[in-house]
């Protein structure tokens, strides 16, 4: 089972946070020779591919401008009593980032929350200079206690830099490609087509864009076929095959080292290997119960709707 929290103070319950009606909407972009241009999302769950419509743009060259956009209403009920801070506090929505490639982190400009019903509507960006991040970057929004108040309960926040409610985690995948697999491109004569790396120790914590890789070569005769530049002679079924068969690999393993049993009561982390995995089980329908339920659900899923 998860372990049980205790905070000795308020914090955003699950009812705050439904009633906040919070809404988040990301948008990419990068500059090419002083024009501005926008980049395609792919989103499944909480993560993120990015691609550009002329399949040109790479985060090596061009870097990445991230906004983040982000509504709410009554937000009246964090504060006083009956919230989580004094009503004189001041409670701001902090948009933290890090890339685990780079070793690098930091924040957006932070926004203060207006203790009102109406709605609120708040913008965040960043810029992430080109040839420096790679894999992936995360975004964690979060409520935050930027400025105290006058103490009026001893169960309300008062602390000045406190975490009193986590929002949503980000995944965004720089590494382009279109996909919300990982890919990388290899030039090895020696090598076969396509192959698939996992080198994580503990899916419920090492993240999916950094363990989980497909990797195809470039040097490879076939590789015409998989050549989403290639208008011609790409086979988008082959390609299709080669998502199928890594995604059955994926479970397969899992399966075998007893993570899919008892999912549910399984503490993980978000973006994680099995977080990851359970998006897939819980939104296709795949069944994990064997090996060979894994291969002929995943199967069906891609002779059905062809795509993913």
């Amino acid at each position: 089972m998860r372990p049980y929290r205790l905070s000795l103070f308020k914090v955003l319950s699950n009812k705050q946070k439904e009633l906040l009606n919070i809404e988040l909407a990301l948008n990419a972009k990068y500059n090419d020779q002083g024009k501005i241009k926008e980049l395609s999302l792919k989103k499944e769950g909480n993560q993120y591919s990015l691609d550009s419509s002329d399949g040109l743009w790479n985060m090596e060259e061009y870097g990445l401008n991230v906004d983040l956009g982000l509504s709410l209403t009554n937000a009246c009920i964090l504060y006083g009593s009956d919230g989580i801070a004094n009503g004189d506090s001041e409670i701001s929505m902090v948009v933290t980032w890090k890339s685990s490639s780079s070793k690098e982190r930091g924040v957006f400009n932070p926004q203060s929350i207006k203790n009102i019903n109406d709605a609120q509507v708040m913008s965040f960006s960043n810029e992430f200079a080109r040839n420096t991040f790679h894999g992936v970057i995360e975004l964690n929004v979060q409520l935050v206690l930027t400025k105290p108040g006058t103490p009026s309960e001893i169960t309300l926040n008062n602390t000045q830099g406190v975490i009193i409610g986590d929002i949503e985690k980000l995944f965004i995948n720089v590494d382009g490609s279109g996909s919300l697999f990982p890919i990388i491109n290899i030039n090895d004569k020696e090598k076969p087509l396509w192959q698939i790396k996992m080198d994580f120790a503990d899916p419920t914590q090492d993240l999916f864009v950094d363990t989980f890789k497909i990797i195809l070569n470039t040097a490879h005769k076939d590789y015409v076929f998989i050549d989403l530049s290639n208008n011609e002679k790409c086979c988008n079924r082959l390609i299709i095959e080669i998502i199928q068969q890594s995604i059955i690999a994926l479970l397969s393993k899992l399966l075998n080292e007893n993570y899919l049993i008892n999912l549910e009561n399984i503490d993980y982390q978000e973006g994680s290997v099995l977080q990851v995995a359970k998006y897939m089980i819980d939104t296709k329908e795949f069944d994990v119960s064997s090996i060979e339920s894994i291969i002929d659900s995943v199967s069906r899923y891609f002779d059905k709707r062809g795509v993913w």
